[in-house]
């Protein structure tokens, strides 16, 4: 059966996206650029949509193809306000850039332009991260909003809020982020993509002990990244070892004020009968809190062992940049979100398929890892 023919026949309904390039080009039995030629004819018939940065999807009754050049629809001037809701702190510096493109895109979306307000879920503590977004949804449910765009971090406490939102008609678009499940509008990576493109650069230099270090956070950016690495890895010889995988209770590192986590994570890496020799972590933070803590046990990265972090927080350092990691093109994302949100105030019909907007987060490589080979012949 053709791809043509499962759009037809519904296999592949409308609004759903479509398998990415490499599944399809390995169940065919062709390469990429033959997909891509197929795909490019389905969109030249309407059956599908493409933008640049995400999967296609097959195209819904009505709906007008799209493409990257076409203006931002604009919003009446009733709508005014646009709300962000995420965590503002040097920790996340991701949350400056989304803020970027969300101005950016809003000050373009119609006249007069949306006005952009913030609300800061930054606790000293997950408990209070939870309440503060609970607070910033009270407000925006008391309030005549055009719409959200939310970095989740409230899991299942915020989400009667959340679903109240969505049934008065008020579009709410997650980011990075979004609770495990939960049908919604959605921006982020393509993290299966970009945790099999990180272990398949440190296979390159030889590792195949390869750890991964994560939280027990329930949003699926991290449950992706940590399902991935453990999908990719048991589909070849080297199935992951369970002392390989190592999961931090977010409690215990808020902030590194208990370093006593990711001690634990050092001793149960190379206190392994076969210690991992390379390791992929959820994030930047937790790849320099490992390198801290294996810097006062006499190890260093790469000597020692190579790792790759994922978010490319190291961009906004005035230092040289060294970690190899996943860049998360933040700003993209957020101007992509408010696209996305501008799209639902000029159609608010509110039985629209929910779309998932995935952006590449390719492989930065610095200076943390390095060729098993190469260590073999130094030594």
């Amino acid at each position: 059966m053709t791809i043509q023919e499962r759009i037809e026949s519904g296999r592949y309904a409308p609004g759903a996206w479509l398998p990415t390039e490499r599944t399809l080009a390995q169940e065919f039995s062709v390469d990429r650029s033959g997909i891509r030629s197929a795909l490019a004819q389905l969109e030249e018939k309407g059956l599908i949509t493409r933008e640049p940065g995400r999967r296609p999807w097959v195209t819904q009754r009505g709906e007008k193809r799209k493409r990257a050049s076409d203006p931002v629809p604009a919003v009446s001037s009733v709508q005014r306000s646009v709300v962000a809701i995420l965590p503002q702190h040097p920790m996340h510096p991701a949350s400056l850039f989304i803020l970027h493109g969300l101005n950016t895109a809003l000050r373009s979306g119609g006249a007069p332009p949306l006005r952009l307000q913030v609300f800061d879920t930054n606790g000293d503590s997950d408990s209070s991260a939870v309440d503060l977004e609970k607070q910033a949804l009270d407000a925006v449910l008391d309030e005549n909003v055009a719409g959200v765009v939310i970095w989740h971090m409230g899991g299942e406490d915020t989400l009667p809020q959340l679903r109240e939102l969505q049934a008065r008609g008020v579009p709410v678009v997650f980011i990075d982020r979004y609770p495990d499940g939960h049908y919604c509008d959605y921006v982020g990576v393509d993290n299966q993509a970009s945790i099999e493109e990180a272990i398949t650069h440190l296979r390159s230099l030889g590792h195949h002990r390869i750890a991964h270090l994560t939280t027990d956070e329930p949003t699926t950016a991290v449950i992706e990244r940590r399902d991935s690495y453990l999908e990719i890895m048991s589909a070849s010889w080297s199935e992951p070892r369970p002392e390989w995988l190592f999961v931090l209770v977010r409690k215990d590192i808020r902030y590194v004020k208990n370093e006593a986590a990711v001690r634990a994570a050092f001793d149960q890496f190379f206190g392994a009968p076969e210690p991992p020799t390379a390791i992929i972590t959820m994030n930047d933070a937790l790849a320099h809190y490992f390198m801290h803590e294996a810097a006062s046990r006499g190890k260093s990265a790469p000597a020692d062992f190579s790792i790759i972090g994922f978010d490319n927080v190291e961009r906004h350092s005035p230092r040289p940049a060294t970690l190899t990691t996943m860049h998360q093109p933040f700003d993209k994302m957020g101007r992509r979100a408010a696209k996305l949100l501008l799209e639902r105030l000029a159609n608010p019909d509110k039985n629209l398929e929910k779309r998932h907007i995935l952006m590449s987060a390719p492989l930065l490589v610095r200076s943390t890892c390095r060729s098993l080979e190469n260590a073999h012949a130094d030594s």
